[in-house]
């Protein structure tokens, strides 16, 4: 860039000053800066192109939640929401035999959805779409009856408090979970959807589980 600086600041002294008497030399002296402009632009393109591709480039952080990561990255998600609920996802499922769907912002319209974002699993039912009767109405999923029997990527039950619960990881003695429509509102609110967690025993006796459908 230096040299360049010197040249063109040359080529101004001479041309101002009145000291080119040879033209040719004058001519020789504005092709070199002809091609010293040229050749500072290209690389000042470039520069400006490299500092464009650093500035698009998301810190790990804004980066897409992977679900296969280590414990820690699931600790960092405590909080956030990581369901995407403007997608066909959360449209609420097909109809039952009941002639029912699920409303937005309920818990089995989140779980349901949930699992066909994260796995791909579209849950059928064989009765009732409420959420007390899950264990026994969902047709296409293993079903365990054991409390204690929890697992990453299934649904936890409470028949009691008519609930469904979404969990996404267990990492020892911990579980990690997202649901919809607790404490009751029954409509789509701001912390529907975000990661929760909690000692497995206490979660288990809280939610009042009785058992989980598992998805995969």
């Amino acid at each position: 860039m230096r040299k360049y600086s010197v040249l063109i600041l040359v080529c101004l002294t001479l041309l101002f000053s009145g000291c080119v008497t040879n033209l040719d030399r004058f001519e020789d002296l504005s092709e070199d800066l002809g091609e010293a402009l040229e050749e500072m632009g290209e690389n000042m393109s470039g520069a400006l192109d490299e500092i464009s591709e650093d500035m698009s480039t998301p810190d790990e952080a804004d980066k897409d939640f992977e679900y296969d990561v280590n414990d820690a990255l699931w600790e960092s998600a405590l909080g956030r929401r990581l369901a995407k609920f403007d997608t066909g996802n959360y449209d609420g499922g097909d109809k039952f035999p009941r002639n029912t769907e699920f409303g937005e912002g309920q818990c089995t319209w989140y779980c349901y959805g949930r699992a066909i974002e994260k796995l791909g699993k579209k849950i059928t039912f064989d009765g009732s779409g409420m959420a007390e009767n899950w264990l026994e109405s969902v047709g296409n999923c293993e079903i365990s009856n054991d409390k204690n029997a929890i697992r990453p990527d299934c649904i936890a039950v409470s028949k009691s408090i008519g609930h469904v619960i979404y969990i996404e990881y267990i990492d020892g003695d911990t579980v990690y979970y997202s649901e919809a429509n607790w404490p009751r509102d029954d409509e789509l609110d701001e912390n529907d959807g975000k990661i929760q967690s909690d000692i497995i025993f206490e979660f288990i006796q809280e939610k009042e589980i009785d058992g989980y459908i598992y998805l995969s």
